[in-house]
C-alpha cells in the first residue's frame, strides 16, 4: 500500500508539472446495461428481470477546476479534491450531507444493513482469488480514443457441497478497454481524467475507504485491493464487458425439470457491459457543482441509511 502511494505521488511529481493545471471542463458519461442468459428457469429471470440488477443504469463524471461531480445509483456528489470533501446529494428526498473523503467509508459501513449470522458465517467460509491484469493484445477506437483490452479473473471458492462439481463457486471475468498511455498527452479530457485520478488515489487513498465497506462481507475482503491495484495499472476506462459464471448454480439448474435441455453450464448466467457514449471537453457549467436550491443537511449516516433503505425495497419483490 505504502509502496503504490509513493509511487503515485512520484507519478505526480515527475508529471504532472509538464502538463496543464487540472482546470479544464471534462464529462464522461456511461451506459451500463445487464442481461441474463436466456435459458434461465422463468420464475428467476422473471424476478431478477425485475430488480434493479438489470436495470439500464447511466452514470456521468463532470470535472473543472478542482472539482468532480458524479452521479451512482441512489445518490450524487460533489467532489472539492483541493479541501478533499465530499458533499453527496439525494435527490428524492432533497437532502445534502457534507463528509471527508476519509470518512467516506466508516459511514457507508455504518449504515449499511447487517448481514444474517448464519450467511456471514457461509460467506467468511469463501476465499477470493484475483488474477494478474493481462493485455489481450486486442484495441479498438471508443469516443476516438484508441484503447487497449486488459482482462482480470476473480475466483470465489467455498466450501465443499454435497453433488457440487469441484472448482470455484463464483468466476467472474472482466475486459476493460483503457486509454494506450500516449493518449493521455493527444487527448486533453484524457489527459485530465488521468491527473485527477491520480491525484485522489495519492491524496484521498480510496481504498481504505472501500476497504472498510468490504469489512461487512467477511471471504470477499481480501479481493479488493488486488483487484483496484489491478483496474489502477490502465488509464481511463473507457469500456468493460463481465461475464459472471456460477457452475455450483448451473448444476443445479440442469438437475431442474424443463432447465437441464436448454442451459449451457460453461456460458456466463449473467453479462453486463458498461461504454462510455460521451468524451467532451465541451463547457461544464459552475451550477452543476453548487447544491441545488432547496436542498437541506442532514448527517451523513442518515443520508446513507435512506439510500440503503430505498435499495432494499426496491429490491424485495
Amino acid at each position: 500500500m505504502i509502496a503504490r502511494r509513493f509511487s503515485a505521488f512520484a507519478y505526480i511529481i515527475l508529471v504532472l508539472p509538464t502538463l496543464p493545471a487540472l482546470h479544464a471542463d471534462v464529462t464522461l458519461r456511461y451506459k451500463t446495461e445487464s442481461k441474463l442468459n436466456p435459458a434461465l428457469p422463468a420464475v428467476m429471470a422473471g424476478a431478477m428481470n425485475g430488480s434493479p440488477l438489470t436495470a439500464p443504469q447511466e452514470s456521468v463524471l463532470r470535472l473543472k477546476n478542482g472539482k468532480g461531480f458524479s452521479s451512482a445509483p441512489g445518490y450524487n456528489s460533489i467532489t472539492d479534491f483541493t479541501t478533499q470533501e465530499i458533499t453527496l446529494l439525494d435527490a428524492s428526498t432533497s437532502h445534502y450531507a457534507k463528509i471527508k473523503a476519509s470518512e467516506l467509508g466508516g459511514q457507508v459501513a455504518g449504515a449499511m444493513p447487517k448481514m444474517p449470522a448464519e450467511i456471514g458465517g457461509m460467506m467468511a467460509s469463501m476465499k477470493a482469488d484475483v488474477s494478474p491484469s493481462r493485455l489481450t493484445g486486442r484495441s479498438a477506437v471508443i469516443q476516438g480514443v484508441d484503447t487497449e483490452e486488459r482482462e482480470i479473473v476473480v475466483s470465489i471458492s467455498g466450501p465443499v457441497l454435497p453433488n457440487m462439481a469441484p472448482g470455484p463457486m463464483v468466476r467472474v471475468v472482466m475486459q476493460m478497454w483503457t486509454a494506450k498511455s500516449g493518449e493521455v498527452l493527444r487527448v486533453p479530457a484524457i489527459r485530465e481524467l488521468t491527473g485527477y485520478s491520480l491525484w485522489s488515489w495519492a491524496t484521498m487513498n480510496p481504498i481504505a475507504g472501500m476497504a472498510e465497506m468490504m469489512k461487512q462481507l467477511p471471504g470477499l475482503s481480501t479481493t479488493l485491493e488486488p483487484m483496484m491495484s489491478e483496474m489502477q495499472k490502465g488509464t481511463t476506462m473507457l469500456r468493460m464487458h463481465t461475464d459472471m459464471f456460477m457452475p455450483g448454480m448451473a448444476a443445479i439448474l440442469q438437475q431442474m425439470p424443463g432447465a437441464g435441455a436448454g442451459f449451457d453450464a460453461n456460458a456466463p448466467l449473467m453479462q453486463m457491459d458498461q461504454e462510455a457514449v460521451e468524451l467532451s471537453s465541451a463547457p461544464v457549467p459552475d451550477s452543476v457543482f453548487q447544491i441545488p436550491e432547496g436542498f437541506h443537511e442532514t448527517p451523513a449516516a442518515d443520508l446513507f441509511k435512506g439510500v440503503f433503505g430505498k435499495s432494499q425495497a426496491a429490491a424485495k419483490p
